[in-house]
């Protein structure tokens, strides 16, 4: 069974991460800029003051149960987003001016203070006018619908009787302070025009517990297939109380596999199974593949709903064609794919793990923190399997 992060370390880690990038975006719009003392002393409370937002605003919501705490949490959230974007945009010109400056000095050019001070003013100005643009655009894209992506995936095995047959992948819904029953709604307007034959979620349903957002959630209800909805639970699930949402999720249509498998399409079907959340386990749950999978008719192909974009050998080796996960956002935020790409190995998209598996990861039909994407809006995937 993997070994779940320890979620205080975690906390720590990205809190210091998030007061690091609010000292070096205030140095780099403060005191460097040599304006008049009042503007780097206001900046700073400004910026101290929305900092300490985030995390008062989450305990507040979370812990507390506060139902105020979440618009606040909500203006946190898009806070933290225009800080990273500054900070990416400020670092960028940093480098770009550190660049210029040592070819001057390797051309033994005039380097003075002046000078100095031109280039550092102009790279703010740059990096000012990216920031709003790119802002701007991930805030447009967050805000849109999610996009209906289709993709076919070959699966070795399937009945040609099921050539063709419609999976609807929703994940990382996160229903909460910013994704609400309007949301909810239009996502299940999109997934149910796509009229597929069986719908899943691969978790991170929520990001609150059932007296805070259940009013939302229940709006997926309106979700349905000739062949079920089912769902297997995320990593949020747990931090939201999930064995209060699990029997919320099953009365309202959404089975939630765990570690558990069920036959779809009878004689001529697949084995559809799911499992805990990967960090589930210090919860009291955990996920097991040998136990998702025992029982089944090996002459069936399988479809695994694994939240998270782990343990893809062992998949493989378990029979499994393929598996349908989430969590990773696609990055959400450029250029944060490529830190998921080192922790996780794979981003977004379908890839091919060998000659008779598959992995698909949805980029997330929700979006957390930020109400921002960039490059690319959240999305729903319809999947086709293809008889091979």
């Amino acid at each position: 069974m993997p070994k779940a992060p320890n979620v205080f370390v975690v906390a720590t880690i990205v809190l210091i991460a998030i007061a690091m990038t609010h000292i070096y975006v205030w140095l780099r719009l403060g005191p460097s800029l040599l304006g008049p003392p009042w503007w780097s002393r206001t900046l700073g409370w400004l910026m101290l003051a929305a900092g300490l937002s985030i995390p008062m605003s989450m305990v507040l919501w979370r812990a507390y149960k506060i139902p105020s705490a979440r618009f606040v949490l909500h203006q946190a959230h898009t806070w933290l987003g225009w800080l990273m974007l500054a900070a990416l945009a400020l670092f960028t010109m940093d480098l770009l001016r550190w660049g210029v400056f040592g070819m001057l000095r390797g051309l033994n050019a005039d380097v003075s203070e002046a000078r100095r001070l031109f280039f550092l003013r102009t790279g703010v100005g740059v990096a000012g006018v990216s920031t709003i643009v790119s802002g701007l655009y991930a805030m447009r894209l967050g805000s849109q619908d999610p996009k209906l992506e289709e993709v076919s995936v070959p699966m070795p095995g399937l009945s040609p009787t099921l050539d063709g047959f419609r999976i609807v992948q929703l994940s990382d819904i996160h229903v909460g302070p910013s994704i609400q029953s309007d949301d909810v709604e239009a996502m299940c307007r999109i997934a149910m025009g796509a009229h597929p034959d069986l719908v899943v979620v691969t978790g991170d349903v929520v990001d609150g517990t059932p007296e805070q957002i259940l009013e939302h959630v229940e709006k997926l209800g309106v979700l349905s297939a000739p062949h079920g909805v089912f769902l297997c639970t995320g990593n949020h699930e747990y931090y939201s109380d999930a064995f209060a949402w699990i029997p919320h999720f099953n009365r309202l249509g959404l089975r939630v596999l765990e570690n558990e498998h069920v036959n779809i399409g009878g004689d001529d079907g697949f084995t559809l199974a799911g499992v805990y959340d990967h960090y589930s386990a210090p919860f009291g749950h955990g996920p097991d593949v040998t136990r998702a999978l025992h029982g089944r008719d090996p002459n069936k192909p399988v479809v695994l709903l694994c939240h998270q974009p782990r343990d893809i050998e062992k998949a493989a080796r378990s029979g499994v064609n393929l598996q349908l996960s989430g969590h990773t956002h696609g990055g959400q935020i450029w250029p944060v794919g490529y830190l998921v790409k080192l922790v996780y190995g794979y981003v977004a998209g379908l890839y091919r793990i060998s000659d008779r598996m598959h992995l698909y990861i949805n980029r997330g039909t929700g979006f957390w923190g930020p109400g921002m994407r960039l490059p690319k809006p959240g999305e729903i995937t319809l999947i086709r399997l293809k008889a091979v």
